[in-house]
């Protein structure tokens, strides 16, 4: 990506200057993705992931239809408000730790880690902060984060439920049988696994506290990127002074960045081809303003499903924009940001999770019929396929409501 986005732009500025096209990449999403994503580390620090989880072995008693049901819930909630990256970094080890001791088949896994995979695409769509397509949005200023939640987050919100019914009907097909005695040796592993564990209380109060007055300003308006940064600096003063702040900033893996910076310089070079203006005057000949939302809607999950929902993202956006205008507020936009999230829940590629969701099954693996197994493409084939139709299901709803 890296050796593509640095061609690209020695190419895009051999007739214009480079600075003029580096100052208009959108670095105020970097911003609050750098910002947040330390707020997500700072949380993990407080050891309260590791604390939920053993109440969450507790609460599901070994059963798979519960740790299948409220592993899926708690992915959501952690979901809105952290990368779908770091949030499966946080939250499937122990996942995994959980299965380890439970004999388990393909199916029950091919369930679980698709539902957990579609629904930490659904929770970055249910918040304006959740992931990067709905910062980009936030952060360019066509959207606020008060009409997002409006807007947007009840549809997400009610794709989610309807993916974790399927889940459980599906499971429901093919029901694992496990004995009791494997189901409370897994819930007395996980127990022992995180029982000294304690809560660091100034970390993660202090953390709350900041993120709510963040939270406050950004449903008053204010602009989110000045508002990220400042609530980050406020809280790398109430750390210690800030030298955990400064242990966290410097060891934050520097390589999502890197790939989004890539991503913006490859884009922004696509467009001054104007091919993206070429695909929305196409849109703009139909004349059915329905039909034109669903057809945009629908080459934005097979583009996203492709490339992947960052790449897809920057680059739709000039065309979500052109054609915004012949619309009321919002709507072109929401179903921009739900057509996104239908495609990166397609195909295993299609999100940053799904290469993660692989190597983290390789590095603790579970074992099935006596093999180690991996998460693969062709697992995720049909859950990913089911799971994109039932979010584009719900755009196709919104877009019926609100013309």
């Amino acid at each position: 990506m890296f050796v593509c986005a640095s061609l690209a732009l020695v190419f895009a500025t051999l007739e214009y200057p480079m600075g003029d096209f580096l100052g208009s990449l959108p670095w105020d999403t970097v911003l609050i993705l750098f910002a947040l994503t330390v707020f997500g580390e700072f949380i993990f620090g407080s050891k309260l992931f590791d604390v939920l989880i053993r109440k969450i072995a507790i609460i599901c008693k070994g059963k798979l239809y519960l740790i299948l049901i409220v592993f899926n819930i708690i992915i959501f909630v952690v979901g809105c408000f952290i990368n779908n990256y770091q949030t499966l970094l946080i939250l499937l080890p122990a996942l995994l730790g959980i299965l380890k001791l439970v004999d388990i088949n393909k199916w029950f896994l091919s369930i679980l880690f698709g539902s957990v995979l579609i629904i930490c695409n659904l929770a970055g769509a249910s918040t304006p902060i959740g992931d990067f397509p709905a910062l980009y949005l936030l952060s360019q200023g066509v959207i606020s984060f008060s009409s997002y939640f409006a807007n947007a987050t009840p549809f997400a919100v009610l794709a989610t439920v309807v993916i974790i019914v399927l889940s459980v009907l599906f499971y429901r097909m093919k029901p694992v049988k496990v004995s009791k005695e494997a189901e409370k040796l897994s819930v007395a592993y996980t127990v022992a696994l995180y029982r000294n564990v304690k809560i660091n209380k100034q970390l993660l109060y202090s953390s709350l506290a900041v993120f709510l007055g963040m939270f406050v300003f950004w449903i008053l308006g204010y602009q989110p990127t000045k508002v990220a940064l400042i609530g980050l600096s406020v809280l790398a003063l109430l750390i210690k002074l800030g030298k955990y702040a400064e242990k966290k900033i410097v060891s934050t893996d520097a390589s999502i960045f890197i790939y989004f910076i890539s991503l913006f310089i490859i884009v922004a070079s696509i467009q001054q081809t104007g091919v993206l203006d070429s695909i929305a005057d196409y849109l703009k000949t139909i004349e059915n303003p329905t039909t034109l939302l669903i057809v945009f809607s629908a080459i934005t999950v097979l583009v996203t499903g492709i490339v992947s929902a960052g790449p897809s993202t920057v680059a739709f956006f000039p065309v979500a924009i052109q054609i915004a205008p012949l619309y009321d507020d919002n709507v072109v936009i929401t179903c921009f940001c739900l057509s996104i999230c239908a495609g990166s829940s397609l195909f295993l590629t299609a999100a940053t999770a799904g290469p993660l969701m692989q190597q983290m099954t390789e590095k603790y693996p579970l074992s099935v019929n006596g093999e180690s197994y991996l998460f693969s493409f062709k697992d995720y084939l049909i859950p990913g396929i089911i799971g994109a139709s039932v979010i584009f299901l719900s755009n196709i709803l919104y877009i019926f409501i609100h013309l």
